[in-house]
């Protein structure tokens, strides 16, 4: 993470997040790289006296980077070929397609990322894509790009 060209990029997509397979949940797949590994150059902050929890990890790496490059913009990508068959069943209902959209804008709201790209390799039929589609759309609606 610390070896990224950040000055000469523009958006980064951050592979992967998971997709629970039977409420649509995503969450990180990995938390301890993801929010929770010190990197050498983190200090650490008491985080007892406060409800607040410091964010480690390559997370933190990105938001620095960030800082420094203030057109970078980066995405956490959702699913992908490891996590393919976790998609079809939480988004075949309209329950499980809000608790995706919800707890997808909401990782990304307190990772401070700017967006997050659904990665479903691939819808198997016209059901899927139709649920994807959907999915989609309520999306854009929860998060009032609509």
């Amino acid at each position: 993470m610390t070896d990224l060209p950040y000055e000469k990029l523009t958006k980064i997509n951050y592979a992967f997040a998971n997709v629970n397979n039977v409420t649509g949940e995503v969450f990180l797949s990995d938390v301890w790289a993801d929010a929770q590994y010190m990197y050498p150059s983190d200090v650490a902050v008491n985080t007892t006296l406060s409800n607040s929890t410091q964010l480690y990890g390559n997370f933190n790496q990105l938001y620095k980077l960030k800082q420094k490059n203030r057109n970078l913009k980066v995405a956490l990508s959702v699913g992908g070929w490891s996590f393919r068959e976790n998609f079809a069943l939480p988004l075949s209902s309209e329950a499980g397609r809000l608790k995706f959209c919800s707890s997808s804008l909401e990782l990304i709201a307190d990772l401070g990322l700017d967006a997050f790209d659904i990665d479903w390799e691939y819808p198997k039929n016209q059901a899927d894509s139709d649920n994807l589609l959907s999915t989609v759309k309520l999306c854009r609606k929860v998060s009032n790009l609509e």
